[in-house]
């Protein structure tokens, strides 16, 4: 704390106070969820370096973990089925993949692939989907990483995107761990400014922000 008396009157005068960040504990999810960017803003090979990156993440995670991938423009898409539950007589459901199944990760690479890249980019759609499937799941340390190129509208801010992801969890104490992953070589060498809209959106959704060249972690 800094006390800086007014020039000629010490009777008066401001204060400064300095915080000091330090570094933020790592999540320890037992559930990772993929929202991928997939707005015409990006590059024709995001989804693909983004993947190549998960790749290598997710196989230094544990065993165990299981994840799940949305991609994002006009609308939301799920990436992946939903695992239905068994009764009696039904036949077994499929798992929600493991970090470490290859061929799950694969299946989401081919889908991206066939797809193409889209106008808009509703990210309430997204965390909203997000937060149904992480209640399907019931996940009890769940991550979300926003693979994005950072060009994310306001549109209606962040408070209300936080709230339809809130209304969207079926345990209302639930506060997953959310990361942006800004894949924008610019703002990786010269930072981001506080006005840029991910900054923004992640400061209002208590977020955390990594800026990165997706292709270099490929």
């Amino acid at each position: 704390l800094a006390v800086l008396p007014d020039p000629g009157d010490a009777r008066s005068g401001r204060f400064r106070l300095h915080l000091r960040l330090g570094a933020a504990a790592p999540p320890r999810p037992d559930h990772v969820i993929l929202l991928i960017d997939r707005s015409r803003s990006t590059t024709p090979s995001m989804h693909r370096e983004a993947m190549a990156a998960v790749a290598g993440l997710f196989d230094a995670l544990p065993a165990g973990l299981t994840f799940d991938a949305i991609s994002f423009a006009r609308k939301a898409r799920p990436l992946l089925p939903e695992p239905q539950p068994t009764t009696p007589t039904s036949t077994p459901a499929i798992a929600w993949p493991e970090v470490h199944d290859k061929p799950a990760r694969e299946r989401i690479a081919a889908v991206l692939d066939a797809g193409s890249r889209e106008q808009g980019t509703d990210l309430a759609a997204a965390m909203a989907l997000a937060g149904q499937r992480i209640s399907a799941r019931k996940a009890r340390r769940p991550l979300v990483l926003v693979l994005t190129d950072g060009m994310l509208p306001l549109g209606a801010g962040p408070g209300p995107i936080g709230q339809v992801f809130a209304d969207s969890l079926a345990d209302k104490q639930l506060r997953p761990d959310i990361v942006f992953v800004v894949d924008e070589p610019l703002l990786a060498r010269s930072g981001l400014a506080p006005e840029h809209p991910v900054a923004a959106l992640a400061a209002g959704l208590g977020a955390r922000i990594t800026l990165t060249t997706l292709a270099h972690l490929a």
